[in-house]
């Protein structure tokens, strides 16, 4: 190993490097900005205290691996000795403390474990060595699966397998293999002899199951529903062991839920016994303590499917020993007290750590000396304090400047600001005096500092100035592109520059000046701020040029990582032993990114830098060697000079003089020609450059497609022309740099021409003008050849192009410039000449000078064309390789404006000059230095000192030395540096989703090789896979959670090194400066303990569908059928599908036989009381739905194809592209298809993911049967970073979304789905309309016409409506080529979520807060704009454009040629085919809640208290939750009175995090509380302010949030209270928030609600929250009183709800003053007693347990009250009320259900003898009927009814209420659109009943659901429970509407679940 990290060295060289690099880039030569802003850094610290953790070895135990012959065979332990090696074990290895105690609880007590301990702590051996004892010892030699190690990412799996195959394979009789997607399907004998004990083959793994099985769990739900790998369950049965997981706290929300249920499964595939299986999981350490160790028990109890007392945690602790006696250190009891303490200590800072070495006020470096000096002290080679480091820096958005010119925060500052007190950031008002803040630009055309505002005019008139909104949080990106849109309706908001009226500085003519006062209001009559103003445009005051698109003061995330990335290389330890094919020594790190498009750029741009520095260093140090050695050559003797000027003098002999001077003017016209500047042509450079191996290392990483190094001259040509070429404003290219020039040897002897001398110009003049024409128009403009081959090899943006003659005629060509005293704004060139002659103001110039100016021109364009260019047919271009030469800068300047030197200019003027004529803005170019700059002479090129050896040390000291006066200048920077120091090659590699497993393989290897250094990662790489050690982890962004944190950083530092680093850039966001403001955070924060919830019922259906699935495969019909077939055989096969196949097996008898397996998998999971036929039933539809998915999927493909074939023909691209998307589909994996759309569990495969289509020309003519591997996003990453016009890197190639990829089903575009948002009362809706059909304007929900659309128009009209496409997926132009042009910026487009479909609250509450589940309908909507109007789309091709004239004349997205060969689109010819301002949506079902918030006795519409406090909760349960904050996203959802806030999970399907939200509502606001006790006026990035927030600033504020936090902590508990409760608690939320949570949790046991006794106010069907209670608590229903029972109405009540409930009477208490209205008793035996202290409404419906005050109140209870029984049984048959019960397993024909009713009722009453012959009245009162089953049912339960009793009706009448949805049904179980169409359907079936009359009443409903029968003597009631629909579904799902014509239409029904369903019957005389 090279060397050891120091500590101080490191931080002071990043602190340095930060500084350096941002002072250059933001302040170039302005020392007076660069001197304050360096104090401004010294106050905001650009780097975080360090931060230090211990990494002292783990305890070892005392006795050795030999002596465990207690729990290891002696055979097994020698064989493990005699392994050598990375994977030895030897016998006098003492394991760990915990290893040991994992092997006795595994091996000698048979339980499981969870091992908890940290990174590296040897966590596999806890359980591997267990495993491989267990089987060596009793299954050696034997087939079939024995252990399953289970891990979640196929990376890790391979770190594992190498340890595994040293281990078995020093232990005979075992064998192992890894069975995951890149498993080849079978190999050579010879091949698997040699892998042995490895099974390489899936047909061995099959044929003979290995007893050890690593895989993920995708292959395992393969394997459970495949029937290929039938055999391997086969020969496995009942052998299974163990069952290993890896990583299992990574397992939250749907994907513990997941795993849990298909272990599940994987027990009962394999027929064993879950008693006889022995588990081990791994996670990271989570909270602390016994409370930890009893969540993670409970955790893994229900992972795994076991009991808690069988599982034992496992944690480690890590060794702290005293030093010897005999030790030898200063301060010895200092340092051993600091031992200890840093032991005991999760995290320690810095000052705590130097604390009592070195005085407090010492600096960081120095305290960083001490701590080095105590590290680096050994005892027998280890250190005594092993330390890892924790760096934190800051990423900056932007600059923001005080409006305030009193502002005195800096007062002590030495250097001031003229703009006013600055801050790096973002704050709405500043902190110091509560002025508005504005951020700080720069015009792009003087180079002025300007403030840039939002201005919005108020309807009064008056003024109001904002921070901008779009301030750019994107952690990877620089970003120039503001887009200020803004969806206010009535107010206008424009970007507004201006700046602080300074005395020195001159401004254009007609400025408007202006104050601000404190809230941002302007005051015309001050002068203290001027802003310029043209045509009503904002332009700049300095020279009035535009400002669309200023330069802003950011640094990104990944800048840092760029300009850093030397320096960790450097002082990062290098490789033991040194290889040649090794870059810079083994010199690495791993850097991670959490966005895959992050990680790719990152990458990119560090290789394009390296090779960018490595080329510049190259010419710059090649130069200087063949100066030096050409000076070296002419030296010349100065004293010999010295002597003969001496003897000159004396001498008085003319010819002797002449002699002497002849010798004198040889020795100084020596000098002088050594003194010249040597020049280097290009191909001097090429045969440099080509031979070297580092270009071939570079050529060959940077271009992962070329197989040889045939093209390299092409790629070292492109290398000098990315560099070279041009001359660019602002680029830091080392002509910009002042250290070299690029020089015309042609122009070396021109004459000067007459006009010139007219004049006064000298010969230096005519020069450098002629220089200047040629580097700023010839070069600037591309007038250069460039050869096409070096296209795809360069990485900037070149083209070339001809230039012609002045005078030319031809049309739409360059031509030289000319000058017209009329132009505002003249050409360069033109301005250039005028000002250096003097002439500064148009009115200056009259005929004479005018001619005289084109005069010059004329001569400068003829002598630059005949000497320089060369001509062709087309007109003229510069050959840069053969005319140009390079050479050292010699004088410089600095040009005032771009901030960068030049080395040429005219007259005191910069030829950078730009802008109107006029003297304002010619002086902004006028040169202030009376001297020019040199830059100093360099002695030691390639860094050889004179003993031409590598000596850094020695030019790092002549940097230190001959920097000085340029850094005094502002001039010197990092770039300087790299260059000089020449670095060694390095090399970065991405390793992220993007890339395939063979490309990721690939760059593993040559990272553990050192052939790439830095090793980019997405999360993949976080999860300990082995690529040897590494000393430094850097972090770009902050992860997700303290967890993934301490998984990266603990990959620093793993070779027992005594010194490692972890670096993080946090992002200006709360997150990133959390962490940043905090560095000790993931080490000390507690991490959520994981837990599992079975309440998705889309997961529990998924894993019964794959259950039948699985046992479908192994009956022997299927035998020899590949299930794992493709889509085309598995559905569409000839002769019996395989699809077809297993819908007639679900239909047979043998499914019967599972019933007891399913009970089991369903077993305490919101299925576990549905009963078995109703499940299989649900499987049945499932799967039917998708086979008519999928045939419609394919005849859309067919009828598309059939098309184009019609328009094109078949050998067209397009029908090659669309046939590629149908072979695709056809021959996609049917497992994978069946997972995607749902049917089958995911298994971490991702579902609504759409694909970014990189196939284009070049890929389809190579080979287009290769599988491509695209990358893909989730539908809603998907808009935002596949966004046509946007460009995608992956691995360092750049690609461009053109357009989108259309649903195949959407057919002929017939119909389109809108969006229209209501403006009175905020209803938002999506409709689908076919084309002609009228688009609804009125509201179903306020009946207002006031609907409108999202977008605008480009005249800014908004419609009734937007038009959306939801994209399948998003592509290239199938003729563009990517290319390796990388731009750090991207276009942001941020997307607003909307919840769409959702119905206004229905009750209200007087609790502070109310929340609300995911809704049936609700969906959520994430929609993007363009750039504000929408996209404008071709539905012929998909082309999509930003606006319409990007589609004009477009050719084929995907390609195609017409008849004529044409390739443009046929849309272009069609009047509809291009859709202008449509939005791309993409929409999806998931978990959300919803949330009401009281302030001022109201619920809130204050958006701004609602969205600060949304953006808290969102980012804090994210954080308490520990999962990423990508996780969960809000929006604000707008109904007419208030407004709330929902919270989601961005998962399609819902992962079950934003429903855990009311779970942790106490938790949450505390700590929401605690992040917004920030020290900001009104947001900041430290506590709102971040990329989504960013978009909403007006909507941040703080203290109102605060304010509300505050009101719900601070509650006083009223004394009437107190005095009898003293510890009484106030309940945030109400009752029935409680009893949810509480019984969400699982926590409840037994529950006693108190009731009003009037049973006749109660409304049984509303109150929901008791169907999830009584699922799972035993329920109590206790009247306050005993109950009033009025009618036969009310027993038939009591009667139902005493089958769920038991039913108790508290006698009276007196004067009660506390109204008790629950009792808990929770599962660990606790009570607890809620009450109420005001008036509150006890009536069983949906406002029970609401009181008037809204304020609820908790105590800990000793005893429960004593209540009487109340005995309902007495009240059945003698009150003429009877029951009949339904309790049938079977499928019921629908028009028997009467029947079933009749027979359960015959001994108890007889109901024919009461009806027979008679008529009726009969109504039926039902408020939740809405469906046509349910209309149906009612009916032919009536019919039947009147035909089995024999009675007639007179007249019927339904009682139903008035409802609106939005959509029609199709299938009978859909609800109707609205009340009109329910009656109507009712109506037209009612006539079969044959009654006189049939009415439908919807207002002044009845409670109860039940039926009448009425006549003069007699009324008889029947009451269905809930209803007659409740409790029956569907056999078939597919039933639609229009399938039931008359009520003799008969279908099946069945049962949902196992409880029975109730009829209550009362018969009473009139």
């Amino acid at each position: 190993m090279s060397q050891e990290i120091k500590f101080s060295k490191i931080y002071n060289e990043i602190q340095d490097r930060l500084k350096d690099s941002i002072l250059s880039l933001w302040a170039t030569g302005d020392a007076q900005f660069q001197n304050y802003l360096s104090e401004l850094f010294e106050q905001e610290k650009l780097l975080a205290e360090p931060v230090f953790q211990n990494t002292f070895p783990w305890t070892p135990a005392k006795e050795n691996f030999g002596d465990l012959t207690n729990l290891f065979d002696p055979n097994f332990i020698n064989k493990l000795d005699r392994i050598k090696g990375e994977y030895e074990f030897p016998k006098n290895r003492n394991p760990y403390v915990h290893q040991i105690k994992s092997w006795e609880v595994l091996l000698n007590e048979k339980k499981s474990i969870a091992v908890t301990t940290g990174t590296g702590s040897g966590k596999t051996e806890c359980f591997m060595l267990p495993v491989l004892q267990d089987l060596h010892e009793n299954c050696k030699n034997d087939i079939g699966i024995r252990a399953i190690f289970l891990y979640p990412l196929n990376a890790l799996i391979g770190s594992q397998k190498k340890r595994m195959d040293a281990w078995v394979k020093a232990l005979d009789g075992l064998t192992y293999a890894v069975y995951n997607g890149n498993t080849d399907e079978d190999s050579t004998a010879n091949k698997k002899r040699e892998q042995l004990p490895e099974l390489i083959s899936r047909k061995q793994i099959r044929e003979t199951p290995p007893q050890i099985l690593f895989t993920n769990p995708s292959m395992l739900e393969y394997i459970l529903v495949r029937d290929k790998d039938v055999p391997l369950l086969e020969n496995s049965k009942g052998k299974l062991r163990w069952i290993l997981l890896d990583e299992a706290h990574t397992l939250v929300g749907s994907a513990a839920s997941e795993m849990a249920l298909l272990i599940r499964r994987v027990v009962d595939a394999f027929e064993v016994d879950i008693k006889d299986l022995r588990f081990a999981i791994t996670s990271a350490t989570v909270g602390s303590g016994v409370e930890s160790e009893k969540s993670l028990k409970e955790f893994m109890a229900n992972l795994c499917g076991i009991e808690k007392h069988q599982i034992e945690v496992i944690t480690g602790k890590r060794e702290f020993k005293s030093l010897p006696d005999d030790y030898q250190i200063n301060n010895r009891n200092e340092i051993e007290l600091l031992r200890k303490k840093v032991y005991e200590t999760d995290a320690i800072t810095l000052s705590e750590l130097a604390n009592g070495f070195i005085e407090k006020k010492a600096s960081p470096i120095e305290k960083l000396n001490v701590v080095d000096a105590i590290v680096e002290n050994k005892n027998s080679d280890i250190s005594i304090l092993p330390l890892r480091a924790h760096l934190f820096s800051r990423g900056i958005g932007g600059v923001y400047v005080c409006s305030n010119p009193n502002c005195d925060k800096h007062k002590n500052f030495e250097a001031k600001s003229l703009l006013g007190t600055m801050t790096t950031y973002a704050e709405k008002n500043c902190s110091s005096c509560n002025f508005p803040m504005f951020e700080l630009v720069a015009c792009r055309s003087c180079g002025n500092e300007l403030l840039k505002a939002d201005k919005q005019l108020e309807r009064n008139g008056s003024e109001i100035l904002s921070l901008s909104t779009a301030i750019n949080q994107d952690n990877f990106v620089v970003d120039d592109i503001d887009n200020d849109d803004n969806e206010e309706v009535n107010q206008i908001v424009q970007s507004f520059f201006f700046t602080k009226k300074i005395s020195s500085k001159r401004y254009v003519p007609q400025t408007l000046e202006f104050g601000i006062d404190n809230a941002g209001k302007l005051n015309r009559s001050q002068d203290v701020f001027i802003e310029a103003d043209r045509d009503g445009q904002c332009v700049c005051p300095y020279c009035v040029n535009g400002l669309d698109n200023p330069l802003h003061f950011r640094i990104s995330s990944s800048f840092m990582n760029r300009i850093l990335s030397d320096i960790f290389l450097e002082n990062t330890p290098g490789a033991d032993e040194i290889r040649s094919e090794m870059l810079w020594e083994g010199h690495k790190y791993i850097s991670f990114t959490d966005s895959r498009q992050g990680t790719a750029k990152i990458s990119a741009l560090i290789n394009i830098d390296n090779e960018n520095n490595w080329i510049r260093s190259q010419v710059f140090h090649k130069l200087w060697q063949e100066q030096l050695a050409s000076s070296s050559e002419g030296n010349f003797n100065s004293d010999e000079l010295k002597e003969l000027e001496e003897q000159l003098e004396l001498q008085k002999i003319p010819v002797l003089r002449k002699a002497i001077e002849e010798s004198i003017n040889n020795i100084k016209g020596n000098a002088l020609k050594s003194n010249q500047n040597i020049r280097l042509s290009w191909k001097q450079f090429y045969d440099f450059l080509n031979p070297k191996s580092d270009l071939k290392t570079l050529f060959k990483n940077n271009n992962p497609r070329e197989d040889n190094f045939i093209n390299l001259e092409k790629y070292s040509r492109a290398l000098l022309f990315d560099n070279f070429a041009r001359r660019i404003p602002r680029e830091r290219s080392l002509e910009n740099l002042g250290m070299i020039s690029m020089v015309y040897p042609d122009l070396d002897n021109v004459q000067l021409p007459r006009i010139a001398t007219q004049y006064n110009l000298t010969i230096e003049d005519w020069k450098s003008i002629l220089k200047i024409g040629l580097d700023y128009v010839i070069r600037y403009q591309f007038i250069f050849f460039v050869d096409t081959a070096i296209y795809p090899y360069s990485t900037s943006f070149l083209r070339s192009v001809h230039i012609h003659e002045p005078d030319s005629n031809l049309p739409n060509v360059k031509k030289w410039p000319t000058f017209s005293r009329n132009e505002l704004r003249p050409n360069r060139m033109a301005l250039l000449l005028c000002a250096g002659l003097g002439f500064h103001n148009r009115t200056e110039i009259n005929n004479e000078i005018e001619d005289d100016i084109n005069q010059l021109l004329i001569e400068i364009w003829r002598t630059i064309r005949g000497r320089v260019l060369d001509a062709d047919s087309n007109g003229y271009k510069l050959n840069i390789e053969e005319r140009v030469k390079f050479q050292l800068s010699d004088k410089l300047w600095l040009c005032p404006v771009k901030k960068r030197l030049i080395d040429a200019q005219f007259k005191g003027f910069s030829p950078w000059i730009t802008g109107s004529f006029t003297e304002d803005n010619i002086r902004h170019f006028e040169i202030k230095q009376s001297q020019p700059y040199t830059f100093p002479k360099f002695n030691f090129p390639f860094n050889r000192n004179d003993q031409n050896e590598l000596d850094l040390l020695t030019t790092k000291d002549w940097i230190t030395n001959n920097s000085v006066e340029w850094k005094q200048n502002g001039l010197w920077n990092d770039i300087h540096e790299k260059i000089i120091l020449n670095r060694p090659l390095y090399l970065s590699g991405e390793h992220s989703a993007q890339q395939n497993d063979k490309r990721l393989k690939q760059l593993e290897d040559k990272f553990e090789k050192a052939e790439i250094n830095i090793l980019n990662c997405s999360t993949t790489m976080e999860m300990g896979v082995d690529i040897g050690g590494i000393s430094t982890v850097v972090m770009n962004n902050v992860p997700p959670g303290p967890a993934n944190y301490l998984q990266r950083a603990g990959r620093a530092g793993r070779r027992k090194e005594s010194k490692s680093v972890a670096f993080t850039v946090c992002a200006p966001n709360p997150v990133g400066l959390n962490a940043f403001n905090k560095p000790t955070w993931a080490l000390t924060h507690k991490i959520a303990p994981p837990f599992i919830s079975f309440n998705s019922t889309q997961v529990i259906e998924r894993h019964i569908n794959a259950f039948f699935l699985g046992k479908f495969v192994q009956t022997d019909a299927v035998r020899g059928i590949r299930v794992t077939d493709k889509i085309e055989s598995f559905f569409f096969d000839e002769l019996e599908p395989m699809a077809v196949k297993f819908i007639t097996w679900l239909m047979g008898n043998e499914v019967t036989e599972f019933s007891n397996q399913v009970a089991e998998i369903v077993r305490n999971t919101s299925y576990e009381d549905k009963n078995f036929t109703y499940i299989l039933n649900k499987v049945f539809s499932n799967f039917n739905q998708l086979l008519n998915k999928s045939k419609n999927k394919k005849e859309g493909f067919e009828s598309k194809l059939k098309e184009i074939e019609d328009d094109f023909g078949k050998n067209t691209l397009a029908f090659r592209a669309v046939n590629i998307q149908y072979i695709q589909f056809l021959k996609k994996n049917a497992l994978t298809f069946l997972a995607q759309e749902g049917f089958l569990p995911t298994a971490g495969l991702p579902t609504g993911i759409v694909e970014f289509d990189t196939t284009n020309i070049e890929s389809l003519n190579s080979n287009s049967s290769r599988k491509k591997e695209n990358p893909s996003y989730f539908i809603t990453r998907a808009l935002t970073e596949f966004a046509p016009g946007n460009n995608i890197v992956i691995d360092g190639m750049n690609y461009h979304s053109s357009g989108i990829v259309l649903d195949d089903n959407r057919g002929n575009q017939s119909s389109k789905e809108i969006i229209q948002l209501c403006n009175s009362c905020g209803y938002q809706r999506i409709v689908e309309v076919s084309e002609g059909q009228t688009i609804e304007t009125e509201c179903p929900h306020c009946h207002n016409h006031n609907f409108r659309g999202l977008v605008s128009d480009s005249d800014g009209n908004r419609g009734i409506f937007t038009e959306m496409i939801q994209p399948v997926g998003f592509a290239v132009d199938i003729y563009q080529t990517p290319n390796r042009k990388i731009s750090e910026s991207s276009r942001i487009q941020y997307v607003d979520p909307l919840l769409i479909n959702v119905k206004p609250w229905e009750q209200n509450s007087n609790t502070i807060y109310d929340i609300r589940e995911s809704e049936e309908n609700g969906e959520i909507l994430y929609y993007n704009v363009g750039t504000g109007t929408g996209f404008h789309v071709c539905l012929h091709c998909g082309k999509t454009g930003l606006s319409l004239q990007e589609l004009n004349d477009h050719r084929r997205l995907r390609g195609g040629k017409d008849e004529n060969g044409g390739s443009a689109c046929s849309g272009n010819y069609s009047a509809t085919a291009i859709r202008p301002n449509v939005i791309l949506g993409g929409r999806f079902k998931t978990d959300f809640c919803e949330i009401r918030i009281r302030e001022n006795n109201a619920y809130s519409r204050n958006e701004t208290l609602l969205y600060s406090l949304g953006s808290v909760f969102v980012k804090e349960l994210a954080s308490y939750l520990a999962i990423e904050q990508g996780e969960l996203d809000f929006g604000i959802k707008r109904y007419d009175a208030y407004s709330t806030i929902f919270i989601f999970d961005t998962t399609k399907g819902g992962a079950g995090y934003a429903n855990q939200f009311f779970l942790y509502a106490d938790e949450i606001f505390k700590q929401s509380k605690v992040k917004l006790e920030c020290n900001c006026q009104n947001a900041c990035t430290k506590c709102l302010i971040d990329r989504k927030t960013q978009w909403h600033i007006n909507l941040l504020d703080r203290n109102i949030a605060l304010d509300w936090l505050n009101s719900i902590s601070n509650f006083t508990i009223p004394d009437e209270i107190t005095s009898s409760y003293p510890l009484a608690k106030r309940m945030l939320g109400s009752i029935k928030q409680e009893l949810i949570k509480l019984n969400y949790a699982s926590k409840i046991k037994e529950a006693w609600l108190f009731v009003n006794p009037n049973i006749q106010h109660w409304d049984l069907d509303s109150i929901l929250f008791l169907e999830n209670l009584k699922s799972k608590a035993v329920v109590n229903i206790v009247f306050k009183d005993d109950p009033v029972i009025t009618n036969s109405q009310d027993v038939m009540t009591l009667i139902q709800i005493s089958v769920w409930c038991k039913l108790w009477v508290q006698k009276s208490v007196d004067n009660e003053m506390l109204t008790t209205i629950s009792f808990v008793q929770l599962q660990d035996g606790t009570n607890q007693q809620y009450f109420v202290n005001d008036t509150v409404n006890l009536d069983l419906e949906n406002n029970w347990g609401e009181s008037r005050n809204g304020e609820l109140y908790k105590v800990n209870s000793e005893t429960i009250p004593l209540l009487q029984e109340f005995e309902t049984h007495k009240l059945l048959n003698t009150s003429n009320v009877f029951e009949a019960i339904l309790n049938t397993k079977s499928v019921v024909n629908s028009v028997n259900l009467a029947d079933e009713v009749l027979h359960t009722l015959e001994n108890k009453i007889d109901l024919r003898s009461k009806m027979k012959d008679k008529k009726f009245n009969v109504s039926y009162s039902d408020r939740y009927l809405k469906t046509p089953l349910g209309c149906v049912l009612m009916l032919q339960f009536l019919n039947r009814l009147q035909s089995k009793l024999g009675f007639e009706i007179d007249n019927f009448t339904f009682y139903g209420q008035d409802f609106y949805n939005e959509r029609t049904p199709q299938k009978l179980f859909h609800e109707f659109k609205d009340r009109e169409s329910r009656d109507s359907y009712l109506k037209s079936f009612s006539y079969e009943l044959d009654a006189e009359n049939v009415n439908v009443v919807f207002h002044s409903i009845p409670h109860y659901r039940y039926f009448e029968f009425s006549n003069d003597e007699i009324k008889i009631i029947i009451r269905p429970d809930a209803g007659v629909e409740h409790g029956w579904k569907l056999t078939d799902n597919n039933l639609k509407v229009e399938d039931i014509n008359s009520l003799d239409t008969h279908f099946e029904i069945i049962k949902m679940n196992n409880h029975p369903i109730l009829y209550t019957i009362s018969v009473e005389n009139n």
